[in-house]
């Protein structure tokens, strides 16, 4: 269903709108009357959507599926994005430097290999290299399964989504997609 503003919304959307100078949504008729639109009702997002907008837009991916629709809303997503993207790289890159001397040390226990010294970063380079296409063609198969994509299309998603580009052409539309892409992404 359809839930309409409330007062204080519209108020500190008018006052929002107005300190940000923003002009959209406004207009003047031809005897100088200001006229504003206000959307009568915004419509609820379920839990699933909700989560799945969160985790789209800390990731950076945001496909554009999925907006907030009040000043309110919009305003929450900015601070989303600026805490949420510190904490999120700060966790991708712990897990890369982990990850990156897991494999320095995999390559040091090679007793065979006498040349260490370009051992070590070959090997790092070429296991995160084959985790990054393993894990993107897991996720392109996937998600072309449960979308009903072709391997095509699914492979366009993956990678747009994987460089968060994010251009918004293809996106996850069934729930099943959108909870895979929680935890993929």
């Amino acid at each position: 269903g359809c839930i309409p503003h409330s007062p204080s919304v519209k108020s500190a959307n008018h006052t929002l709108d107005h300190a940000l100078g923003a002009t959209h949504g406004s207009g003047a008729l031809p005897n100088g009357t200001v006229v504003e639109e206000t959307e009568p009702c915004v419509q609820p997002w379920s839990y699933l959507d909700i989560i799945y907008f969160c985790t789209v837009t800390v990731t950076t991916v945001g496909y554009g599926d999925l907006a907030p629709k009040t000043n309110v809303g919009r305003v929450f997503a900015v601070v989303q994005i600026c805490f949420g993207l510190v904490l999120v790289f700060d966790i991708i890159s712990s897990s890369v430097v982990a990850g990156i001397n897991m494999l320095k040390e995999l390559a040091e226990l090679d007793p065979v290999n006498d040349n260490k010294s370009i051992a070590g970063p070959v090997c790092s380079a070429l296991g995160a290299s084959s985790l990054v296409i393993i894990l993107g063609l897991l996720g392109a198969t996937v998600c072309s399964h449960l979308e009903g994509w072709t391997y095509g299309e699914g492979f366009w998603w993956i990678v747009v989504t994987m460089t968060t580009v994010g251009y918004g052409d293809y996106f996850p539309h069934s729930d099943s997609t959108k909870v895979f892409c929680i935890i993929y992404i």
